[in-house]
C-alpha cells in the first residue's frame, strides 16, 4: 500500500510566499516556486526550503522543467496556486478574444501550465477591482478560459479580516477543480452571520492585538534581529511567535525632520488632513491626496489594506514613524519566524504584495475537504 503523503502544489507568481505559507500550514506540500522578482523569490525559497524553484518569467517555464526539478516522471501535483499580475486585464482589448490578447500573456501562460500539468485544482487570486473591469467581461473571460480546459470554476471576493487577519483587505479568488466537486467558499471565522458589517467589525482582530508586544523602535531602525521585550499578551501574538525566539525584520525607514513634524499632529485613525497646511506645501495637489496617506492606524480596529506602507506613510498607532517590516508582516499574519530578504524597500514591497497566510490557509483547508 502506498504511503500517504501530503497533497502537492506549485506556486506560480509566488512573490514572498504568502499563498504557499497558508497552504503549508493547512497540510499541503509546496513542491515548486516561481517568480521573476529576485528578492521576493529569495524570501519564498528561504522560508520554504524543501521546494524546488525557477527564478524567471513564467513564459520560460514548462511542465518538463517542473518535472525535471522534482526528479520524477509524471509526478503527482494536486494543485497550482498563484496570482498573475492584473495590468494586462485592465488594458484588455475586449474586441479580441481575451486569452489571445498579447497584453495578457502572463495570464495565458498560467492557464497553459494548468492545462499541461492537469492538477486536480487551481487557485488564482487578484485585486478586488478585477471584478468590475470591462463591465464584468474580464471575469467571464477568465472563467471561460479555465472551463475550456476542463475546470469547474467559481470566484469570490474574500475579506482577510473574516479569517483572523487584523486587516480589512479584499482579494478576488478564483477556484477551479476538474474532479466534478462543488467549490467551497472558505468558512469565515470572524464574521457576523446576519451580514451586518458594523457588528462583525467589533469581532475582528485589531492592530493592537497584532503588534503592540513588539519592541519599541525609532524611525530609521536597522537592527536585523532583536529580542522580545515582553511576553505575548493574547492568542494572536502567541501564534505569531510560534517557533521564534527573536524578532527579525523589525526595521523601518528613516524620516526627515519635516516628516517627523507632520506625523506628530496625526491622532489614531487620522491622516494627512490633521497636518497643518504649511507643512504640506511640497505636495503638488493636496486636494487629491488619498485618505490612506499619512494614515495612523487605530490600535482598537483592524488595519486598512497594507499597500506599500513606505510610499503611503502608514503610521504606527502610538510611535511617531511608519510601521516596520515586521509590524506589517504581523498585520498580514506572517509569523515572526518568517524572514524577509533583500533591501528594506524590497522587503516593504514584498509584504505589501503578499496574500495573508491566514486567508490562504482558510482557502487551503476547504480544498482539503473536496480532494
Amino acid at each position: 500500500m502506498e504511503n500517504r503523503r501530503k497533497p502537492r502544489v506549485v506556486d506560480l507568481f509566488c512573490g514572498c510566499g504568502g499563498l504557499s505559507e497558508g497552504f503549508e500550514q493547512a497540510g499541503f506540500e509546496v513542491c515548486f516556486l516561481n517568480d521573476i522578482d529576485k528578492s521576493a523569490f529569495m524570501t519564498a525559497s528561504k522560508n520554504h526550503p524543501n521546494a524546488k524553484g525557477f527564478l524567471g518569467g513564467i513564459e520560460f517555464l514548462s511542465k518538463e522543467q517542473i518535472e525535471g526539478a522534482l526528479g520524477e516522471e509524471n509526478p503527482k501535483i494536486e494543485g497550482i496556486i498563484g496570482g498573475p499580475p492584473c495590468q494586462g486585464f485592465s488594458m484588455a482589448n475586449m474586441q479580441s478574444r481575451f486569452i489571445d490578447n498579447p497584453r495578457n500573456s502572463l495570464f495565458k501562460h498560467y492557464v497553459r501550465l494548468v492545462h499541461e500539468i492537469r492538477p486536480l485544482f487551481f487557485v488564482m487570486e487578484n485585486v478586488e477591482g478585477l471584478i468590475s473591469m470591462g463591465n464584468g467581461k474580464i471575469v467571464d473571460a477568465i472563467i471561460e478560459s479555465f472551463k475550456d480546459i476542463g475546470y469547474k470554476v467559481d470566484y469570490w471576493i474574500l475579506v482577510a479580516a473574516d479569517y483572523g487577519v487584523p486587516q480589512i483587505r479584499k482579494r478576488v479568488v478564483f477556484l477551479g477543480n476538474r474532479i466534478n466537486r462543488k467549490n467551497q467558499y472558505p468558512v469565515r471565522k470572524y464574521y457576523e452571520p446576519n451580514g451586518a458589517f458594523e457588528s462583525a467589525f467589533s469581532r475582528f482582530r485589531t492592530v493592537g492585538e497584532a503588534i503592540l508586544d513588539l519592541p519599541e523602535i525609532p524611525s530609521g531602525s536597522t537592527k536585523p534581529q532583536m529580542n522580545y521585550d515582553e511576553p505575548p499578551n493574547n492568542e494572536y501574538q502567541q501564534m505569531m511567535r510560534e517557533g521564534s525566539s527573536s524578532v527579525f525584520n523589525h526595521i523601518t525607514t528613516r524620516h526627515t525632520k519635516t516628516v517627523l513634524e507632520r506625523i506628530k499632529y496625526i491622532p489614531q485613525g487620522g491622516n494627512w488632513r490633521s497636518i497643518p497646511l504649511k507643512l504640506m506645501e511640497d505636495y503638488t495637489d493636496i486636494t487629491r491626496t488619498h485618505s490612506s496617506v499619512y494614515k495612523r492606524l487605530d490600535e482598537n480596529k483592524p488595519a486598512i489594506t497594507i499597500s506599500n506602507f513606505r510610499k503611503s506613510m502608514i503610521l504606527h498607532p502610538t510611535q511617531n514613524r511608519i510601521i516596520s517590516v515586521r509590524e506589517a508582516a504581523r498585520i498580514q499574519s506572517f509569523r515572526d519566524i518568517y524572514n524577509f530578504c533583500g533591501r528594506i524597500n524590497e522587503q516593504q514591497q514584498q509584504v505589501a504584495d503578499a496574500v495573508p497566510p491566514l486567508m490562504s490557509r482558510a482557502i487551503a483547508e476547504e480544498l482539503l475537504n473536496i480532494l
